[in-house]
């Protein structure tokens, strides 16, 4: 079998940067990359910490490529000097105006337990229709080229002129992050409905990363304003969930808002 490091350095560095082969499509994989969802208004520059799960232990992981695709909603973005791609030194990166790529590789395989990956950091353009959801995932995500087996969980950048609960006119559509984080016993999840509420229902759910609803928090809230939730860290059967990332989602007259929810031993 050849080695991706020895694969990767046949190639020039503009084809280890602009390969675009999709990234496969099945959730059953090896390691699964997680975008999160981030809310934010125009003008604003935000990051977008993608992580890992499993982490990349024992896989004998020599390279890794990425890229993501942009619109004109984003302004500008730049890859952030942080997680496993900086493990062999500054990765090879390429930012345009339609994507972000970055490649890396090295001689000795990964051996950090770390769950994060990398970190794109963006400007949403000060023109960007509001409201409106952006989709932010990787087009790319190669581990030595084709193993281990590879999946990913798309991510959403949400622009909205008002962001946050704390709003008092409760005139804002928003989902804190839960509280405290990383949750280890358990947290208080806010969240806000719009004075146009009109009565329709809301939903708030955990998910994993496999897309799988883990546990229903609530069903049914009517009403503007503020209302709060807790989780116990716990399944819909009561069980305590394992460590790990999971997904928090408050789903609302047709729209929706994600955030990441890491939970700890």
């Amino acid at each position: 079998m050849i080695r991706s490091s020895n694969t990767l350095r046949t190639l020039s560095v503009p084809c280890a940067l602009f390969l675009a082969l999709a990234a496969p499509a099945a959730r059953a994989a090896d390691v699964t990359a997680t975008v999160p969802a981030v809310t934010a208004p125009p003008g604003a520059t935000v990051s977008f910490p993608i992580t890992i799960s499993p982490n990349l232990v024992g896989l004998n992981v020599e390279a890794i490529q990425l890229q993501m695709p942009l619109t004109s909603a984003i302004a500008s973005a730049s890859w952030v000097p942080s997680g496993l791609v900086q493990t062999w030194g500054a990765p090879f990166t390429n930012v345009t105006s339609t994507f972000a790529a970055l490649a890396t590789f090295g001689v000795t395989p990964i051996t950090s337990s770390s769950m994060d990956l990398a970190t794109l950091q963006v400007h949403i353009a000060p023109g960007a229709t509001v409201p409106s959801d952006v989709p932010m995932t990787l087009s790319l995500f190669r581990l030595n080229g084709t193993t281990p087996t590879t999946a990913v969980v798309a991510g959403v950048l949400h622009i909205r002129s008002s962001v946050g609960v704390d709003d008092t006119r409760g005139a804002a559509f928003a989902l804190d992050p839960p509280s405290p984080s990383p949750v280890r016993t358990a947290a208080t999840i806010a969240f806000a409905l719009p004075a146009n509420a009109g009565g329709a229902p809301a939903r708030v759910a955990i998910f994993g990363v496999d897309g799988r609803r883990v546990r229903l928090l609530a069903d049914g809230v009517e009403g503007a304003g503020r209302h709060e939730v807790r989780w116990n860290a716990d399944d819909d059967r009561g069980t305590r969930v394992r460590a790990g990332v999971y997904f928090l989602r408050l789903d609302w007259a047709g729209q929706s808002l994600t955030r990441r929810i890491p939970v700890t031993p």
